[in-house]
């Protein structure tokens, strides 16, 4: 520990006296191809990279090529991938690509590795001696970390090179969004993802519960039709996206590789299903009549052959099924709004829009587009786009409906002049009656909205306060232990050590006795503050319990965890309380314990209690000292 802040102090004037060469490293990483060098020079400045065009790649049509015989090939075999994504299509062969990355800078550097399509069957990386196995038809819990999409974290030593090896193959499409970050890029860029995710699968929440809302209220088979296609649509974007590996069947291989095709096939059957009841094709010719019902049983044949067909033949029979079906909902529409039926140009402009993204969406997963941000995400806005589409098509039925319902009142009216009277209270009751389902519908919406309002809210602060302690703002004992044991399995993993202080304020009755409860909260917060500020952004803290206080300290060994003690020490020592016009004398006593988990047979609860028994020698030995436990 103490040698890499000594590396990392080295650096910084290196930096400073050098910032030309910085400035020459951030333009040759954006400007220079990679066909220029064998190697990638990275800094976290110029990051992320994007790495499409910086890999080479060999085609293994038989699959089973080892690593070793990868290893082996003459460079002439590694052709340059000349595109901003990695994409073959639609293919039998396993993709092996290469890639050095090289730190030129005289400190150490942390990246993450992100591979971007949760879809891949299977995905290998060699790197520094590990296999990493991760892909969507191997166990959840293979991969290095609780992710959607598969994250290698990679570690560059200072002016080293690394090489890294990548083996992709799946029988749905060969592509990849390959991208090297920071800790810092990726948590930010996760932020942002996640961010618009949860804005498109919100906005397709509130249309589904408004939509059941209505459905309810009204009685009507295409709402009803059109929740299911919209949680349907749902759930097939959660699939295609990786959450559906992630959070609901991690352990189920076979369902997460056909939950895709099987969602897709769903969503066209209830769409089908829905624009046969909103366009009233029922009412059309007896050709327009047979096709939809056609589409309907095509729509059924691709559910099941995506149950039981080989999934290569299942995804493109679903991918044709629902073209197909897209194609004719927008003929269907264009015909009825020739027609004269009003609400079919919203149906043609609404399925217009999905034809289009899903169109962009079939040729970037198959290679003839790039895998660009927007052909990515273009299917989720044109859905979106849609699904408002609809729903206002929907109310503008009603609308219609409605209209259609006061034109034939005045025409009766007109034609029964002898019941005039009993007519134009029948209209106004009627009125009254369409006003206070309309008054209905909004004070319902309007309630769920605040009721989710305060359900979010308030599981945020259940959230927050279940892991954090009221008085210190500091973390709990329960999310300290959660924080201990994930800690200590990624020591075991690395085989790092791992270093615990335990903290208790000395006297700290006596500051109650003597200043009352207040006065001892203050000191707490205050001492918290002080302990906290003396750790590492990595480090853990959280208070014990009453005035004892834990820190976890990731990568560190028992002599560096000393000497932050002892600074922790000095820190509380020189910095009395306040209170009252009064100043407060503090002070710690502090036990440390530190292991390397791989090299000893003790437990994480056996690491604790060793701190704990060198925290009571500090308190017998007389306090505001620290101990070091003994192996």
């Amino acid at each position: 520990m103490t040698e890499r802040f000594a590396r990392l102090g080295g650096a910084l004037p290196y930096l400073t006296r050098h910032w030309l060469l910085v400035l020459t490293l951030l333009c040759c990483s954006a400007l220079v191809r990679a066909e220029d060098y064998q190697q990638l020079s990275v800094i976290p400045q110029a990051g992320p990279y994007t790495l499409g065009e910086q890999w080479q790649y060999v085609e293994d049509p038989t699959g089973r090529l080892a690593f070793s015989q990868i290893r082996q090939l003459p460079d002439a075999q590694w052709q340059w991938n000349n595109r901003p994504d990695v994409n073959f299509g639609y293919r039998q062969s396993a993709i092996w690509l290469r890639l050095t990355l090289h730190n030129p800078l005289p400190v150490a550097r942390s990246w993450y590795l992100r591979i971007g399509n949760p879809l891949l069957d299977e995905v290998d990386v060699f790197l520094n001696g590990l296999h990493i196995q991760s892909g969507d038809q191997r166990p959840f819990k293979q991969r290095p970390n609780f992710h959607r999409q598969v994250l290698v974290p990679i570690e560059l030593a200072a002016e080293a090179s690394q090489d890294i090896y990548l083996r992709i193959a799946s029988q749905g499409s060969l592509h990849l969004d390959a991208s090297l970050l920071t800790p810092k890029q990726l948590m930010n860029d996760e932020q942002r993802v996640l961010l618009l995710q949860g804005g498109f699968f919100g906005a397709m929440l509130v249309m589904l519960l408004y939509n059941l809302l209505l459905t309810v209220l009204v009685r009507q088979r295409v709402y009803l039709n059109y929740c299911a296609f919209v949680l349907c649509f749902a759930l097939y974007q959660w699939a295609q996206l990786g959450f559906g590996f992630q959070w609901l069947w991690p352990d189920s291989l076979w369902w997460q590789q056909r939950s895709f095709i099987v969602f897709a096939a769903l969503s066209a059957l209830f769409a089908c299903l829905f624009t046969w009841d909103a366009l009233q094709i029922r009412q059309m010719s007896r050709g327009f009549r047979v096709v939809g019902r056609g589409l309907i049983a095509l729509c059924l044949l691709a559910l099941l052959l995506g149950l039981l067909m080989p999934y290569q033949l299942a995804l493109l029979s679903s991918f044709a099924v629902v073209g197909l079906c897209t194609v004719c909902a927008v003929i269907f529409a264009l015909r009825r709004w020739l027609q004269g039926h009003a609400p079919a140009k919203l149906f043609a402009l609404g399925w217009g829009v999905l034809v289009i993204a899903t169109f962009l969406h079939v040729l970037s997963g198959s290679g003839v587009l790039p895998i660009a941000g927007g052909t990515l995400v273009f299917q989720q806005i044109g859905a979106l786009l849609e699904v408002v589409i609809f729903a206002y098509a929907l109310s503008s039925r009603i609308r219609q409906a409605e209209v259609t319902k006061q034109r034939a009142q005045k025409a009766l009216i007109r034609q029964e002049k002898q019941q005039r009277e009993q007519q134009a209270h029948t209209l106004a009751l009627q009125r009254s009656l369409n006003e206070q389902l309309e008054q209905r519908i909004r004070e319902r919406t309007q309630a769920l909205e605040q009721t989710l309002q305060e359900l979010s809210s308030a599981n945020q602060r259940l959230a927050r306060l279940s892991r954090e302690d009221g008085l210190t703002g500091l973390y709990n004992r329960q999310a300290f232990n959660e924080f201990l044991l994930q800690a200590w399995h990624q020591a075991e993993r690395y085989k790092n050590p791992l270093a615990v202080l335990i903290m208790d304020m000395d006297h700290f009755k006596q500051i109650n006795d003597q200043h009352g409860h207040l006065a001892g909260d203050t000191c707490l917060r205050q001492v918290a503050e002080l302990i906290k500020n003396s750790l590492r952004q990595s480090d853990i803290c959280a208070r014990y319990g009453g005035e004892e206080f834990i820190a976890l300290l990731p990568n560190t060994d028992v002599t560096a965890a000393e000497l932050l003690a002892e600074r922790i020490r000095l820190n509380v020592q020189s910095h009395p309380g306040a209170w009252d016009g009064q100043t407060i004398a503090l002070s710690l006593s502090l036990g440390v314990s530190a292991i390397t988990p791989h090299s000893h047979s003790m437990t994480a609860t056996e690491l604790i209690d060793r701190a704990d028994r060198a925290l009571y020698q500090a308190k017998a030995a007389g306090r505001n000292r620290v101990v070091r436990a003994s192996l």
